[in-house]
């Protein structure tokens, strides 16, 4: 896992960390830790194999980021995209993860998969392609660029203490010479009176 121990390398002090395996079922290998080794550890024990939950990873992983000390959470999946055994729907997990403030990024094996592809653009994310494992490291590099390469722009709405979803449009004015793209969150959830 050359690719992983790369993506480690672009990290900054106070980053945290946890590791979730899924195949017929989601297993979380370890709670959060600030030591990319102890991650390097457990991808080991890793094996593939068995039917894809990838849904209920998901759900793992969005329900373990209510722990995290930092603000700023960002879920990366290495997947396949496939899912063929969770317990959890599509729309549970969209709702799920937009509540939660979880940002999801991925990188799909082989292919562009419409699942992880959804789920990054509602939480302002991104899918990035491996056509095979020997792009991997290229792929992780660049998506950890980024990551880390990002502005965050936040406002405060009027009273809307409603409980319901809002959706959120960001537009970029042009800008001559710049390259330039957006990523947002695509809505959120007010909170009740």
């Amino acid at each position: 896992m050359e690719a992983i121990r790369q993506f480690f390398l672009t990290t900054i002090p106070g980053d945290e960390y946890f590791l979730i395996q899924f195949s017929t079922q989601a297993r979380l290998l370890g709670g959060f830790t600030q030591e990319p080794n102890d991650i390097h550890q457990e991808l080991g024990s890793v094996q593939a194999g068995g039917w894809t939950a990838l849904l209920d990873a998901v759900a793992l992983g969005t329900n373990q980021m209510r722990l995290a000390a930092n603000p700023r959470k960002a879920l990366l999946i290495l997947s396949d995209g496939g899912d063929n055994y969770s317990r959890y729907n599509e729309s549970e997990i969209g709702s799920r993860v937009l509540e939660a403030g979880v940002r999801i990024f991925a990188i799909g094996i082989m292919h562009r998969p419409r699942l992880l592809q959804q789920l990054a653009e509602a939480t302002g994310g991104t899918v990035l392609i491996a056509q095979n494992l020997a792009e991997l490291p290229d792929v992780v590099q660049k998506l950890s660029a980024e990551i880390r390469s990002q502005y965050v722009l936040a406002y405060t709405p009027k009273s809307m203490n409603d409980g319901r979803f809002h959706n959120v449009k960001v537009e970029l004015a042009p800008s001559p010479g710049a390259q330039l793209r957006t990523s947002w969150r695509r809505g959120y959830f007010s909170p009740e009176e």
